[in-house]
Order: structure tokens, then C-alpha cells, then sequence
């Protein structure tokens, strides 16, 4: 057993010291050529380049001797007495690295000393053809004139790129203006309205024109929201390449839109909000549309879901500091009204700040709050005042069982008082605050369904 162990360790031993001078044998492979091209450019190295010449030439034979070993040991790993000439090896591999570094020095002195040489050729050549120019006259006036008919022609060419540049901004003006009056007069026919944008030929001047009563129109002669219509469709059209608003300008990579459809009647409003979600399907880099009405953005987000959308509402603490909050659902116009109440209601007299603007619009949305809760239980158009009083106290039997007691009437008539008064002349923030507590009690009461998904 033992002496099968000292046997393996014995192959596995002879096996690296065979791997080890197949290595050296490649590398003095490598040497032999290196010092074969040395010798064939010896005479370079020596009369050019100046390496000195001495017994190196003889170091042939050293490798040869080397390389005639290794062959015999490598042919018989088991004669012992066969030995590498290692410190013939290392000496030779030193020799030849210090001819190699002596030549690559040498060459690297000659290329500088020829660079240098160069160098002054170029100055001196330069220097006789500029003297020669400055010495002749006839060519110092003909380069003068060639100076002078160049600087013309640039002059020229300038000139020529300027006219051109206005050519075309008047072509380009011309045809936009004209497509942009085909755009116009299309779809205000299309909605019914009865203005058109026409040109004269003679003067390539625009102006309004009314198509029923055939008169031109001035500006101050068309309403604020056909004003609005007008600047906006006009912004709309810009925003293409092609006549038919399918290819966006490719130099436009962010687009703002403030309040875009605040300002017009129904009829034109909806047509505007057709146009603003076509831009938002279109493919610009980002898009930011402020809204300051909850039923327009509400409309305007309607379907729009996914990471592409970000939807934030600016909020102003009692400094008048301003702040953004993201929320990832929509909510309707009454809803959102509703959950503000519902916070409103929850405050005490300790959480009132003076400074707080908050509740000088809270009596109004109350109001519109329970406007539009009582829509769904009278008839009565003129619901939240207080003649209708018994009308209310009626929906609050019907739907608890329960007649209102005196003094829920009493605060009841209390609160129609404070929405319908108080929301036109100045008021304390606790009434507002007791306003809010009397309708969350109030809903909660007739309709703790509604209430409950309301307030979440």
C-alpha cells in the first residue's frame, strides 16, 4: 500500500517537471528566433542605431547546446544523471534581455533624433517660401486680390442664405396660416359655430368673418371662450407636422397645458376635451396639465390608469404655504367634497388656526354637499334652504322611522341658516366646524350606506 502512494507521488512529480520543460522548451523556441532576426539586422543595429558589437554573436551556440539537453531530458525523464543546465538557462535569458533593452533604447534615440530633423526641414522650407512671398511684389498684390474676391464671395454667400431664410419663413408662414384657416373653418362648422377665418389675397392679411350675417368681425366682436377657442385650437394645430394631427413635431418634447377647458360652454367644452386626451395618447415625453376644477379633471383622467399617468393635487397649509400630494385613484367632484367635510367635522375648537384660509370656502361645500346628497331624496329643485325645512325633517322620518326631535330641529334650521347666510358675509371657523359635525350626523342617520362608503 505504502509503496504504491510513494509510487504515484513519484509519477505525479516526474509529470510536473515534464510539464514545467515543455514550458522552457517553447520559450527558448522563442529566444532562438528573436536572436536569429538579431543577427540578420546586425548590421542596422550597429551602423545605424549604434549598439556595440561584441562575442553576443556567439550565444548561439549556448542555445543550441540548451536546446539539444532539454531535447534528451524530455526524450528520458528516468536518467537521473541527465541533468537541465538551469544556470546556463538563466544567465543566457539575462544576456539576451539586456541586447533587446539596448536596442530598443537605441532605436528609440534615433526616431527622436529624426523627428528633430524633420522638424527643422519644415521650418527652413517654411520660412524661404514665406520670405520669397514678402520679397516678390507681384505676388504679394495677387494674394491681396485672391484675399479680396474670397471675403467678397463670403459676403455674397451670406447675403444669398439671409434672403433665402426670409423667402422661406414667408412661404412657410403663408402655408401654415392658410392650412391652419382650413383646419378652423372646419371645425367650427363641425360644432355649429358660425365664425370663419378668411384671408385677403391682396394684402395676405386674416380676419373673422361671420358666415350668416356676412360681415367681417372684429376681435373685440367674438366672446371670451371663442377667444379661448380660437388661441387653443390654434395651439393644438402647431403641436402636428401633417394637416391631419397625426404626427407631432419632433423638436416638441414637453408640453404644459394650464386650465385648457375652464373657460367654455358646454358645447365646446366637450369638443376641447376630445382634443386634450388625444394629446395625451400622442407621444411626447411628458406632459403636464393643470386643472383648477375637479369636474374637469375628473373628466379629462377618466380612464387614464397605469404608470405612464401621475396624478397630484396642490394643497395650501395655514401659512399659505403650498404643497403637492399624489394619489393614485380619482375620486368624483362629490366625493371629494364629501371626505373634506367628513375631515372638517372631526376638528374641535383646539384645532383651529387663525390664519387658516381653509374654512372660508368650507360653508360653500357643505351647502354643495348636501345639495347634492337631497337631490337623490326630494324633488324640490330649491333643496338646501330653509324653507324646505319640513321637507327635510319628512326625508329623515322616512328613511330612520323616527321623527326629529325638537332640538335636532332646532339645529337643523340653524344649519340652513349658516350655509345659505353665513356663505355670503363673514363667519367663525367653529360654525363652520359645528356645520360639518350636523351634516355628517344628518347623513349618517338617513343613509349610514351612503355615509359609510363616502367617508373611506
Amino acid at each position: 500500500m505504502i509503496k504504491e502512494k510513494i509510487e504515484i507521488y513519484l509519477l505525479n512529480e516526474k509529470k510536473k517537471d515534464f510539464d514545467y520543460l515543455k514550458d522552457v522548451e517553447k520559450s527558448i523556441e522563442q529566444l532562438s528566433d528573436n536572436y536569429e532576426q538579431y543577427l540578420s539586422n546586425i548590421d542596422i543595429f550597429v551602423n545605424e542605431l549604434g549598439v556595440q558589437k561584441s562575442v553576443e554573436e556567439s550565444l548561439g551556440d549556448s542555445i543550441d547546446e540548451i536546446k539539444r539537453i532539454l531535447k534528451q531530458k524530455l526524450g528520458n525523464m528516468e536518467n537521473d544523471n541527465l541533468k537541465f543546465p538551469s544556470d546556463d538557462y538563466i544567465t543566457l535569458i539575462s544576456r539576451l534581455s539586456e541586447i533587446e533593452e539596448e536596442c530598443k533604447e537605441k532605436k528609440k534615440i534615433k526616431l527622436k533624433e529624426l523627428n528633430k530633423k524633420t522638424e527643422n526641414i519644415n521650418v527652413i522650407v517654411t520660412g524661404s517660401i514665406s520670405l520669397e512671398i514678402l520679397e516678390n511684389q507681384s505676388i504679394r498684390e495677387e494674394l491681396s486680390s485672391i484675399q479680396y474676391e474670397e471675403n467678397e464671395c463670403k459676403k455674397q454667400e451670406q447675403l444669398n442664405e439671409e434672403i433665402n431664410a426670409k423667402i422661406s419663413k414667408l412661404h412657410k408662414n403663408q402655408s401654415d396660416y392658410n392650412d391652419f384657416k382650413i383646419y378652423l373653418n372646419g371645425v367650427f362648422e363641425s360644432i355649429n359655430l358660425h365664425i370663419r377665418l378668411k384671408s385677403d389675397e391682396t394684402t395676405q392679411n386674416y380676419y373673422l368673418y361671420h358666415d350668416l350675417e356676412n360681415i367681417s368681425l372684429n376681435i373685440k366682436d367674438i366672446s371670451e371662450g371663442e377667444k379661448n377657442l380660437i388661441a387653443f385650437l390654434f395651439f393644438y394645430f402647431e403641436l402636428f407636422e401633417d394637416e391631419k394631427q397625426e404626427t407631432i413635431k419632433s423638436n416638441i418634447k414637453t408640453l404644459i397645458i394650464d386650465d385648457p377647458i375652464n373657460s367654455f360652454d358646454e358645447a365646446n367644452r366637450f369638443y376641447v376635451l376630445e382634443l386634450i386626451k388625444k394629446v395625451l395618447k400622442s407621444k411626447f415625453n411628458q406632459i403636464f396639465i393643470f386643472i383648477h376644477s375637479w369636474n374637469d379633471f375628473c373628466d379629462i383622467t377618466y380612464r387614464l390608469k397605469g404608470e405612464d399617468h401621475n396624478f397630484y393635487e396642490v394643497y395650501k397649509d395655514h401659512q399659505g404655504t403650498s404643497f403637492l400630494e399624489k394619489f393614485k385613484k380619482v375620486k368624483t367632484p362629490y366625493k371629494k367634497l364629501f371626505q373634506e367635510i367628513y375631515e372638517l367635522s372631526r376638528k374641535s375648537q383646539k384645532d383651529i388656526v387663525e390664519e387658516d384660509c381653509y374654512y372660508y370656502h368650507s360653508i360653500n361645500s357643505i351647502r354643495r354637499v348636501f345639495e347634492e346628497f337631497l337631490s337623490f331624496k326630494l324633488k324640490n329643485s330649491d333643496l338646501a334652504q330653509k324653507s324646505n325645512q319640513p321637507e327635510i325633517e319628512e326625508v329623515y322620518r322616512k328613511m330612520t322611522g323616527n321623527e326629529m326631535s325638537n332640538n335636532k330641529k332646532i339645529k337643523l334650521g340653524s344649519f340652513l341658516t349658516i350655509i345659505n347666510v353665513l356663505s355670503h358675509k363673514p363667519y367663525r371657523a367653529i360654525d363652520v366646524i359645528g356645520s360639518a359635525k350636523f351634516l355628517m350626523r344628518y347623513i349618517e342617520d338617513v343613509d349610514k350606506a351612503h355615509y359609510d362608503a363616502m367617508k373611506d
